[in-house]
């Protein structure tokens, strides 16, 4: 799963240091009035309900990267958010009290502050395109598939090997390995799980292997790996 590591914006540095900053009233005054308090309709997909299950007393970001503070909450709170946003068709990961959920480009992660303090961190990933110019003819991706986030290669020019995981929005685990199936017909060799095949790419003879790397209700990840063969 994609990792983000991004900087918080300083309104929200601000609830981080708040108590260390105050130091007399008008900082509590000028803290106060940097504070964007309430549910940030219009700012975050309107697909995310509101979390009704705290104060939000503090939000800001950008479209890839928006934080929301909520304070006065609880473990319960959270707890029925997210299973509202699982009943949604909304795909939940990891432990439940710091769980990740994902829908389509939207990824959500909750994380707590202190016993009733909590983050919300909404993270959108744009709609990646198949790298064709980058890649044999032989490297293909499903039918239609829309992909979640940036397609990227990585060459190894050493090993001269190049390798590459993609996620396909809207392909269940069943249509994944239809998919892979399919590919039998076309040169591939292999199961439903893993395919090798080789082939000659700008006169050097070539081998690689595409296998499915994760799949949820409503999405499949696959990695690809080939290389020039000794």
């Amino acid at each position: 799963m994609k990792t983000y590591v991004r900087m918080l914006p300083l309104l929200l540095v601000a609830v981080l240091v708040g108590d260390a900053l105050r130091a007399d009233p008008a900082t509590d005054k000028a803290l106060e009035a940097m504070m964007v308090k309430g549910w940030p309709a219009g700012k975050i997909p309107a697909s995310i309900p509101e979390f009704t299950g705290g104060k939000i007393v503090n939000s800001g970001g950008d479209q890839q990267t928006f934080y929301i503070k909520v304070r006065e909450t609880n473990a319960a709170a959270l707890a029925a958010y997210v299973a509202g946003l699982k009943q949604a068709g909304w795909v939940v990961q990891g432990d439940s009290r710091s769980p990740t959920v994902e829908k389509g480009l939207v990824r959500l992660d909750f994380n707590w502050e202190g016993q009733t303090g909590l983050q919300i961190a909404v993270y959108q990933s744009l709609e990646g395109q198949w790298p064709t110019a980058q890649l044999p003819a032989e490297i293909v991706a499903p039918p239609q598939a829309r992909f979640g986030g940036e397609v990227s290669v990585t060459t190894n020019e050493e090993d001269r090997s190049w390798y590459f995981t993609f996620k396909c929005l809207g392909l269940s685990e069943a249509a994944a390995r239809a998919w892979l199936r399919g590919l039998l017909e076309q040169g591939w060799a292999g199961d439903e799980n893993q395919l090798t095949r080789s082939f000659t790419w700008k006169g050097r003879k070539m081998s690689a292997t595409l296998e499915i790397y994760e799949t949820t209700s409503d999405s499949s990840s696959f990695t690809y790996n080939f290389g020039v063969e000794d």
